[in-house]
């Protein structure tokens, strides 16, 4: 367990920034904060719309969280999980996603 108190006062002691507030938002979501966890996510993309890692966030929770539609949402924002070089698989009931990396074929290039 980490000090998530001291982190979150680092983080309002800085200059505020899309990736500033997505590691604020991983911090609430580490706390099980999940609703101020996706209301930092937010904020992150008010920033920078197409900020990556705020729109993985956000597509994860919605999915993990059954909203399939708003998952897609971000996820097409983010240009799809092949840009990322990951797929999403589905959930088990009561689980977060997980991630399964696809390897690279021979050359380098994906589909």
């Amino acid at each position: 367990a980490g000090d998530y108190a001291g982190a979150l006062d680092v983080c309002r002691a800085m200059t505020p920034s899309a990736d500033l507030y997505t590691l604020e938002g991983e911090v609430h979501q580490a706390r099980g904060d999940l609703d101020l966890a996706v209301r930092t996510y937010h904020k992150a993309l008010y920033l920078d719309p197409l900020h990556a890692g705020a729109l993985l966030h956000l597509e994860l929770f919605y999915n993990s969280h059954g909203d399939a539609a708003r998952a897609a949402t971000y996820r097409a924002r983010r240009g799809g999980n092949r840009a990322a070089g990951f797929r999403l698989r589905d959930p088990e009931p009561g689980s977060d996603p997980g991630w399964v990396p696809r390897p690279r074929p021979p050359g380098g290039r994906r589909p």
